[in-house]
């Protein structure tokens, strides 16, 4: 497929940090990349007990809204215009642990123990408890529309300037360097990371630079001509509805929902271990079919090379 680069944009604040954004189009699927460089002023502010947290606390708030900010490229919304979005780079975001057992600050001290303590053990669970992208991301504060795989691996800052993973521990150990994702709607289940690390034998900085594969489904249907499969099989698992009807009716009657699926395609068969509908979930209007499995199969041997019908049968879900 052709591929072009279109719509480069440069951001930069002297107080904020550097972001560079770019559209890359192949055959057709249009895909953002946005890398960001977000400045950390927390190391400017006095480093007294009692200003320690709230310096934090700024030094956060306005990493998360610069990072929102930089999204927006142009005065545009780079989800609105591309299928996917990739966000990288060094998004400065710290692993910050919480106060003591007393309520109290923990000291540059006691930051230096807990990190050693969890590097040694490579609880990396514990680590993602402290880091701010992630809380950022589950209180919706930053960048919660992205997806970041889970970091199984030793943090990327900060670094003395060798190969390997040795530490200077005038800094919490932090997932600094990131990758972030994310989709369109129709495709945003489908896209995945494959490889996702960090490089150790990288040496000229303080930073460990990230790397990643990611796969990246094809919007179209394509068959390999020399190897056809025969048949397509489609799984419904873990069914759920729910706002099934309006608040003011909830109490005048009783709702016993199911789904019924439908496919008027005549290379579109149900499973004969199957049924075309769900059980009966009583008195509900939020029903569960955790355990229910729907099974299409797609007989290609039937249907016209390619996809050709395919593309165009829709498969009907009543409730």
């Amino acid at each position: 497929s052709s591929a072009s680069i279109v719509d480069t944009h440069v951001q930069t604040s002297r107080s904020k940090g550097t972001s560079i954004a770019s559209t890359l189009i192949v055959g057709g699927t249009k895909i953002s990349f946005i890398c960001m460089q977000l400045k950390d002023k927390e190391q400017l502010v006095p480093r007294k007990s009692s200003t320690i947290a709230a310096s934090k606390k700024a030094t956060l708030d306005q990493k998360n809204a610069t990072a929102e900010d930089f999204l927006n490229v142009a005065g545009k919304d780079p989800s609105l215009l591309s299928h996917h979005i990739f966000v990288f780079g060094d998004l400065n975001y710290r692993v910050s642990p919480p106060s003591n057992t007393r309520g109290v600050q923990i000291t540059s001290e006691e930051e230096q123990y807990i990190a050693r303590n969890m590097l040694t053990k490579r609880d990396w669970v514990s680590i993602s408890e402290s880091d701010e992208l992630v809380k950022a991301m589950k209180n919706n504060d930053a960048l919660s529309a992205f997806t970041t795989p889970f970091c199984k691996f030793y943090p990327t800052y900060r670094m003395q300037r060798a190969a390997g993973y040795k530490y200077d521990y005038s800094s919490m150990p932090s997932y600094a360097d990131r990758i972030l994702f994310r989709s369109n709607q129709v495709d945003r289940k489908r896209l995945e990371a494959i490889v996702y690390e960090p490089i150790p034998q990288f040496s000229t900085s303080l930073h460990k630079p990230m790397r990643g594969l990611f796969f990246l489904p094809d919007r179209k249907i394509h068959f390999d001509p020399n190897n056809e499969p025969k048949a397509i099989i489609i799984t419904f698992t873990h069914l759920k509805a729910k706002k099934l009807r309006i608040k003011e009716d909830i109490l005048h009657s009783d709702i016993n929902p199911y789904l019924q699926f439908c496919c008027d395609a005549r290379c579109v068969k149900m499973s004969k271990s199957s049924k075309d509908r769900t059980e009966t979930a009583y008195t509900t209007d939020r029903p569960t079919w955790p355990t229910q499995i729907i099974r299409y199969k797609i007989d290609l041997s039937s249907s016209k090379r390619h996809g050709d019908e395919i593309k165009d049968t829709l498969l009907h879900i009543r409730c």
